[in-house]
């Protein structure tokens, strides 16, 4: 026979003695932490939109600095090269970020960070979380 349906509302509480509510909560925030973990220091790779909006200028390549160095000014005499995303990352778990990076909701995300606004407040949400987790 089948199994039995799980009905919520004749279980309000689960065998851990949480609510169903508590529990995806605390999924939530456990998601949203790892999220902000990996991500921690994105907002630097992001790249400046040069051209309007097109297939090309919408290219998660155009749009992020996944693999390149890049040159940074400083106030020093000479610019110092700074790895892309990926070579930012530890090493140990290169395979997981380059996967991750060619995914369709990463590179939507990347495609809301350059194109709306910095006010939004779901991203405005993420980069406080961001900013304040620690590794």
């Amino acid at each position: 026979e089948g199994l039995p349906e799980l009905n919520v509302s004749d279980t309000p509480e689960l065998s851990c003695g949480k609510s169903l509510h508590t529990l995806e909560l605390e999924i939530q925030e456990a998601f949203l932490r790892f999220m902000a973990a990996i991500l921690k220091g994105y907002r630097s790779f992001l790249r400046p939109i040069t051209q309007a909006p097109s297939e090309k200028a919408t290219d998660a390549s155009s749009l992020f600095d996944l693999q390149d160095e890049r040159l940074l000014a400083t106030n020093l005499p000479f610019t110092s090269v700074c790895p892309g995303f990926l070579k930012s990352r530890d090493r140990s778990h290169q395979k997981f970020y380059s996967l991750m990076t060619k995914t369709q909701m990463f590179i939507r995300f990347i495609e809301e960070c350059s194109f709306v606004s910095d006010k939004d407040a779901s991203l405005a949400f993420f980069d406080d979380c961001v900013d304040k987790v620690s590794l």
